[in-house]
């Protein structure tokens, strides 16, 4: 995306798309996600803010944000990001899936590195809504996605042509954060094949990650169930940052009224990125 300034000062980022002749599925795919992001509103998914549709051009506006692989790349050049950020921002992603299948009946179908953005105070945005269908079955199936590099994100039973393997509507999407989860923790995934080993991936969350990858669908659990069982005690995501951080969503406190409090209670648990925000 680009990254210019709104009228009010604020930096926004520019997502465009160049209609060409003889590409009308994936401009029927780009159109599609434009209308998804104007309708989706969710402090986890990436925030809209304007757009333009031509018969040359779709821009989209939205909030400023920067890819999660590039993020990744700059903080690990900057000494890397602490195992507690990560659990957040992971929490992040899943807590949008989990709106998006369980509360709008939808399957994303395209979670990966890619479809991960991150804005100026260090929160993961799911985006990447191109290829989003419903799960209720109206409006057809999934949309061809047609870029292979896209297709080592897609579960085993999709190869199924017999249609008989037994899946729940989450179970691809909870797959392919397994893929996410690996990448986040050893860069770019070179073939599905490789997932058979979490490399990097801290202990604590292995177990949840197999279940993701594992062959079976029905395995998979729930977006919501995979949160409550990493937030268990000992759990990947049972740590006072993410804690802090849930804290900090469930409130309302005004933060010049409160000055002692934000500095002696959450300005030690939360990155120094958001605790500037919070301070302004």
């Amino acid at each position: 995306p680009h990254v210019l300034p709104q009228a009010t000062g604020s930096p926004v980022s520019i997502f465009v798309y160049d209609v060409k002749p003889g590409a009308e599925e994936q401009t029927q795919v780009a159109k599609a996600a434009f209308k998804r992001l104007k309708t989706l509103r969710h402090p986890n998914i990436l925030a809209y803010i304007d757009g333009l549709e031509t018969d040359k051009c779709l821009h989209i506006v939205t909030e400023a944000v920067t890819p999660l692989g590039v993020y990744l790349k700059a903080r690990a050049e900057a000494g890397g990001l602490k195992e507690l950020e990560l659990s957040w921002g992971l929490h992040q992603i899943v807590k949008a899936l989990s709106f998006l299948v369980n509360d709008c009946s939808l399957i994303h179908n395209n979670v990966c590195m890619a479809a991960v953005f991150v804005d100026r105070a260090g929160e993961w945005k799911l985006g990447g809504l191109d290829y989003m269908y419903s799960a209720q079955g109206n409006g057809g199936g999934p949309p061809s996605k047609g870029i292979p590099e896209l297709e080592q994100y897609d579960p085993p039973e999709l190869a199924d042509s017999s249609g008989r393997a037994v899946r729940e509507k989450w179970s691809a999407d909870m797959w392919r954060l397994g893929c996410l989860i690996w990448e986040v923790f050893n860069g770019p995934l070179p073939r599905a094949t490789a997932l058979r080993n979490p490399g990097k991936i801290p202990k604590s969350l292995v177990p949840h990650y197999c279940e993701l990858v594992g062959a079976n669908p029905k395995v998979r659990p729930n977006p919501a169930r995979f949160l409550q069982n990493c937030r268990a005690p000992g759990g990947f995501m049972s740590n006072r940052f993410v804690e802090t951080n849930l804290f900090l969503e469930e409130i309302q406190v005004s933060p010049p009224s409160h000055p002692g409090f934000w500095a002696c209670v959450l300005y030690p648990h939360v990155p120094s990125t958001l605790c500037r925000l919070l301070h302004n």
